[in-house]
């Protein structure tokens, strides 16, 4: 759903008594909407996904109690955002406070020309907001970075993947160093990880040894399986060379 006044929003919520499943773009989320959500004569609400696009007005800002309303009446509802080229802390703030509670999170960036400075400077410290503020709650994680190369991403990431305890879903892309693919492949190995599914895309990338390589492909080999009962996939792909 789009852009729509208030009116027009109650109006379409009424015929869909029964709707479980929303999906908005951020420029039609306001308080107000919120409020209507709330006063929806249902509690069968159980998805709401928002759609944030760098080229859509995201001027505005949501009051943090707005989201914590949304939360007490519907408590066990699965918010997901879908973030598309903003790469700048202070709007990711802006558009994610901490009442959210995401359980799933999309973000692609880097693939303009004009985001790509913003996110070498602010990629690292997104990912920490996410990890400090949201790591309790995500199960699910899609982070795509283009062709950017961007300081000390892996030490981030990682840290991002081994705080989220109920991490189920795990997709990333960008130019990075093998090493996080084997981090990440040990994470889903330890037992209390609840990681199912994996897919690593790597631009770029420098395999250090053939140890490395091979620990990556047997990795791959076995679909992690060796602790955990053939319940991960995990896939590796890479554009790169390897030392020798």
């Amino acid at each position: 759903m789009g852009k729509c006044s208030n009116t027009t929003f109650k109006a379409t919520l009424e015929k869909f008594p029964n709707l479980k499943t929303l999906s908005v773009s951020y420029q039609c989320i306001s308080g107000d909407i919120l409020k209507i959500l709330c006063s929806y004569q249902t509690s069968e609400l159980k998805y709401l996904t928002i759609i944030c696009d760098s080229r859509e007005n995201l001027l505005h800002r949501i009051h943090p109690n707005n989201w914590s309303q949304l939360r007490r009446k519907y408590p066990n509802i699965k918010i997901s955002f879908r973030i598309v080229e903003i790469a700048t802390l202070e709007k990711f703030q802006t558009i994610l406070p901490p009442t959210t509670q995401i359980s799933s999170f999309n973000y692609r960036c880097g693939l303009s020309l004009q985001s790509e400075e913003n996110l070498r400077r602010h990629a690292v410290s997104i990912i920490q907001y996410l990890n400090s503020t949201f790591s309790a709650f995500l199960n699910e994680i899609h982070l795509e970075f283009g062709f950017v190369n961007i300081p000390h991403l892996e030490g981030a990431v990682h840290d991002l993947v081994r705080s989220c305890k109920w991490l189920q879903v795990f997709t990333l892309s960008g130019v990075l160093k093998a090493d996080l693919a084997i981090k990440v492949s040990e994470i889903a190995l330890q037992e209390e990880s609840e990681l199912k599914d994996i897919f690593l895309m790597f631009y770029f990338t420098r395999i250090e040894s053939m140890e490395e390589m091979r620990r990556l492909h047997e990795y791959q080999r076995s679909h992690l399986t060796a602790n955990k009962d053939a319940r991960t996939s995990f896939n590796f792909d890479y554009c790169g060379s390897i030392s020798t």
